[in-house]
């Protein structure tokens, strides 16, 4: 099988029946692909991979920290604002706010 080069490519010709089938079949390969068949990924390539992912993996967590600490700061106030409604629904019903009772001994202070 005859290979000519051109310009960083290597041009394979398939072996044809006549001659106008040759001119019609050329085949162009890469130089890298061609020396070698690439059946799986090398240890480099797949230690890059992983190191990459650790990289992003270290970026995002203290992003997401702090998205947990702005969602739990947001629950708490929402939480105020509900118990701050609920008393002040009392007191428009019952003209006072509730009196506070000292769990043990079931009296105010």
């Amino acid at each position: 099988m005859p290979k000519t080069r051109r310009r960083g490519f290597t041009l394979v010709e398939l072996p044809a029946v006549s001659r106008r089938q040759r001119e019609a079949f050329t085949l162009v390969e890469l130089p890298a692909v061609s020396r070698r068949q690439r059946a799986a990924f090398t240890l480099v390539e797949l230690l890059v991979v992983v190191g990459i992912i650790v990289v992003l993996v270290a970026i995002l967590l203290p992003v997401l920290g702090a998205a947990r600490e702005r969602a739990a700061a947001t629950q708490c106030a929402s939480n105020i604002r509900q118990v701050i409604l609920a008393m002040s629904m009392y007191e428009a019903d019952h003209g006072s706010y509730p009196i506070a009772h000292d769990k043990c001994y079931g009296t105010a202070p």
